[in-house]
């Protein structure tokens, strides 16, 4: 049995993304050491799980796959193809190259290697993780993030479904764009996303944008976007933030979409 050579084992310390199954808010996940872009990667890693999962149990095929059979890690994926890239290929081909495998599958034996590298998403991941890749039974999210914030989370930024021809045209740019998100971006994306969200004043009645935060804070009672975009609302309407639902409750569509306007407009400020 071979020990890995520093060439097969980068830095455990310096993984670029994780592979994760879960939601964006509620994830588990393992270290990716290599990974070339987001857009390369998603779609090696989408083409991997279209080709070596089945459709009814997607996402617990992978979380066993993927993350219960390699605990400790991934140095890349895919198998070997031309010009250096990674191609993905049906079993008996592996999903990659692990952490705790050798090429021939067999198991290292260093305790290092054989412990696990699970990160939840209530643990702050390394630096250098710029990007998290989550596995969900209707399809891949491709998130990223800003590791120079305080706390900072991951930002969705696409979504492929289980389709044979996925789209991540954008998908690099609009990672990038992410990464460099400050908080007051951050804020600013949900206060447009709830005035998308509720749509224009025709389509709505006065009570929707209320109903809309409780499930939001339900869904992601921890991201600290979301809470500083309530705290700026109810700062702009002059109301404490306990009472901000009852206030929204008590006033017009038009003016839920003017409070959502001129709290965009206070982060400008």
């Amino acid at each position: 049995m071979t020990e890995p050579t520093p060439a097969d084992v980068p830095n455990p310390q310096a993984p670029t993304s994780l592979i994760a199954v879960g939601t964006l808010s509620n994830w588990t996940g393992l270290p990716l050491h290599h990974a070339p872009g987001p857009a390369e990667t998603a779609h090696l890693l989408h083409r991997l799980i279209m080709l070596r999962t089945k459709a009814r149990t997607r996402a617990y095929d992978a979380h066993e796959q993927l993350l219960e059979h390699h605990p400790a890690g991934w140095i890349e994926l895919g198998a070997p193809g031309r010009g250096g890239t990674r191609q993905a290929r049906r079993a008996p081909s592996s999903w990659g190259r692990c952490l705790c495998h050798d090429h021939d599958g067999t198991a290292h034996p260093n305790p290092r290697l054989e412990s696990s590298a699970r990160i939840d998403s209530g643990q702050e991941p390394a630096p250098s993780i710029r990007h998290l890749f989550v596995i969900r039974r209707e399809g891949l999210i491709v998130a990223a993030r800003n590791p120079d914030l305080p706390d900072a989370e991951f930002d969705q930024v696409a979504f492929a479904e289980w389709t044979a021809n996925p789209n991540f045209d954008g998908l690099d740019e609009a990672a990038d764009k992410a990464a460099s998100y400050t908080e007051d971006d951050r804020t600013a994306n949900v206060l447009t996303w709830l005035t998308e969200a509720i749509g224009p004043a025709s389509e709505a009645d006065s009570s929707t944008l209320g109903f809309l935060l409780v499930g939001l804070h339900r869904y992601r009672a921890d991201n600290q976007a979301q809470t500083r975009a309530l705290a700026t609302m109810a700062r702009t309407a002059g109301v404490p933030d306990t009472d901000l639902r009852d206030h929204l409750d008590n006033v017009s569509h038009s003016q839920q979409l003017s409070l959502l306007h001129n709290a965009r407009q206070a982060l400008q400020h």
